[in-house]
């Protein structure tokens, strides 16, 4: 097809960059105490992460000549900050563990060959791995998870990941969901298992604190 406006490709761009950025701040936010998108975008350190999140995300998907990529990226930090999104964070969180492999996967792998660092999207995992446990920072228990394609399974390897993050125990639950291209990778498995260790020792609120103030 001849080139154009906004439908196409970067349409569908555009809602494959939504998804992944609305999966990706909804395990961190609830982590942080947040139960909507609305007050989750009012809150400086998640609008940051979501920011950086799509830093580390838009040069790698979108390549076409022509589009602005610093409007594009404001466009959809726009689009997330609107006060009247009515969607709880429990909703964007389902199904993670196939949202997350068709919108980081690709990604990951380009950072790999690029030898970039991608500190969002690790703490996204790592968020991703802690909300999968089933218990949130306080102890309690977090209700209506749904993810019935990871299910048990999952489950239980999120809480291995936490009880022990390290390579290996990541490298399994990465296998599993991520494919052996992003499991056997270091530098997949080292920041991984460390944004959970810090997820661990710190709490979300201070982990997201280190994106607070970027737009």
């Amino acid at each position: 097809g001849g080139g154009g406006g906004g439908g196409g490709v970067e349409g569908f761009v555009f809602g494959e960059l939504l998804n992944g950025s609305h999966s990706a701040m909804s395990y961190v936010s609830y982590l942080a105490g947040h139960r909507t998108v609305a007050l989750a975008m009012a809150d400086p350190k998640v609008l940051g992460f979501v920011a950086t999140f799509l830093d580390e995300v838009l040069p790698t998907v979108i390549q076409a000549p022509g589009v602005d990529l610093g409007a594009y990226r404001n466009k959809l930090l726009d689009r997330f900050s609107n006060p009247h999104i009515e969607d709880t964070l429990l909703r964007l969180a389902e199904d993670g563990s196939q949202k997350l492999q068709t919108t980081m996967r690709p990604v990951l792998l380009d950072h790999f060959s690029a030898h970039n660092e991608f500190p969002a999207m690790a703490t996204a995992i790592g968020g991703w791995i802690r909300f999968m446990t089933g218990i949130d920072e306080a102890g309690d228990s977090i209700l209506g998870i749904k993810d019935p394609a990871g299910g048990e399974r999952l489950k239980e390897l999120a809480i291995g990941v936490v009880a022990d993050p390290n390579e290996v125990t990541v490298g399994l639950l990465l296998h599993e969901y991520f494919g052996e291209e992003v499991a056997c990778h270091p530098a997949a498995t080292k920041s991984i298992a460390q944004a959970v260790r810090d997820i661990n020792d710190r709490g979300m609120v201070h982990v997201l604190q280190g994106f607070s103030g970027k737009r």
